[in-house]
């Protein structure tokens, strides 16, 4: 029996707050390494979860909460590439959207090859895996 990773959906729940950060950034290295991304690729992804990560853990600290509550990551490998939604207990959704988070809307269009916000606060990722020469 072979074992197909495409069919796996991993959940990962991290309390907001920064020392979870690397966490996060080993967690897709192991999914995209393991589903053939390139160096450069996994590289992408951690950059890109990381933004958001970070940027939900600075609302949850400026809104003072006592809790900052949690992030979530789902992780659904595709045929040809790995999708990751992210939903938290701020919403980072509505921080992305506005003016002044140009630039990690930026970061995350630069590096994902999708980016979609959903009104529930829900951050959407796409990243396609690219077509390698057979050696």
């Amino acid at each position: 029996m072979t074992l197909d990773p495409t069919q796996d959906i991993v959940e990962l729940r991290l309390p907001l707050r920064l020392q979870y950060l690397n966490v996060i950034r080993a967690t897709v290295g192991v999914i995209a390494g393991t589903l053939d991304f390139t160096y450069d690729e996994v590289m992408q992804f951690r950059v890109a979860l990381s933004e958001i990560f970070e940027l939900a853990t600075h609302l949850a600290e400026h809104e003072g909460a006592e809790h900052p509550g949690d992030i979530s990551f789902r992780f659904e490998p595709q045929p040809d590439g790995l999708a990751v939604r992210v939903g938290a207990a701020v919403n980072v959704v509505r921080d992305l959207v506005a003016e002044d988070q140009d630039e990690s809307r930026a970061l995350l269009d630069s590096l994902m090859d999708s980016v979609e916000f959903d009104t529930d606060g829900t951050v959407h990722l796409m990243k396609y895996r690219s077509i390698r020469e057979a050696t």
